[in-house]
This record gives C-alpha cells, structure tokens and sequence, in this order.
C-alpha cells in the first residue's frame, strides 16, 4: 500500500511573497529614497469609507515669520535701555531710537564707582555712582545724531546713542 506523504515543497504563492517582501526590503540602488516601513492595504470600497466626512471642522496653518536680524541687543520696553558695564558694555553696543521720543537709560557699573555722561546731554549731574548702584535718566531725545555715553572716571565708552 501507498503512503501519501505530505510535499515539502514551498507553494509557489508563498515563493512569490517572499521574492516581493525581499525585494522591497532591499529597495532600489537610488540612496535618495528613504526607506520605509508602511505597508499598502486595500481600500476600503464600503460606502461608509467612501463618504466625506463632514463634520471635521478645517484646519488652518498661521504663516511662520522670521524677525529680521539686529546688531544692536533688543530692548524689551520701547525707549529703556539698559546696560551693564563689562557685561553688554562697550562702543560696538549701539541703541537706535527716534527724535523726539522719551528714553530712559538704566546703568551700573558692578566693579567700580563710576561718572557716566552722554555726549552732548546734561545727564548725572557731576555725580559719582557707588559701584553696583543703579544710576537712571529719563529723557527726551531732541538732536539727531550719534551721541556716546561714557564713563567720565575712565574714558571707556559704554555705548552709542543713534538719534534719526
């Protein structure tokens, strides 16, 4: 009598499958596709599928700007600027402001006690500021013009003051 034995044989749909999956796994000699692991089902053809869905509400995308960029450091509060001497101290600091605007100036010099004074304007009064104290003035920008503001114990400039 006749055994039947079961084949060991690989069906060819299965052959098939494999050669597709390794093939896609291998992808093409092109390295700029990017590999990737999704895999394709069928659509799905049931009317329900098919519908649009009118219930999601739109979706909007706000454009993207980019500030342009600056040399001078950015002030937070229009017309006060402030400045710390040896930390964003120094003449390539220059502050831009309009003629005829309100500017308050906030400096203290941490290391040492110091006289500050801002070309062409009457500011401090001839008074030495202890070293670390905030030293303000308010003031109205009435010349156009590039304008220093120094320390009178060193000469070190602090910053420029650009009036247009």
């Amino acid at each position: 009598m006749a055994t039947i034995r079961p084949s060991r044989r690989i069906p060819a749909v299965a052959v098939a499958i494999v050669a597709a999956l390794a093939f896609t796994a291998c992808g093409s000699d092109d390295s700029a596709d990017p590999p990737t692991d999704s895999v394709t089902m069928p659509a799905d053809t049931s009317p329900a599928a098919t519908a649009p869905d009118t219930t999601a509400a739109p979706t909007t995308v706000a454009p993207t700007t980019t500030a342009p960029a600056t040399t001078a450091p950015a002030t937070t509060v229009p017309g006060l600027i402030e400045v710390t001497v040896g930390v964003d101290s120094g003449e390539d600091r220059i502050e831009r402001v309009a003629l005829g605007s309100e500017v308050t100036i906030r400096i203290v010099n941490p290391g040492a006690d110091d006289e500050f004074h801002l070309h062409d304007y009457d500011l401090g009064d001839g008074k030495l500021v202890p070293a670390g104290q905030l030293a303000s003035f308010t003031f109205i920008v009435d010349r156009a013009g590039s304008f220093e503001l120094e320390s009178h114990e060193t000469g070190e400039v602090y910053l420029i003051l650009e009036v247009a």
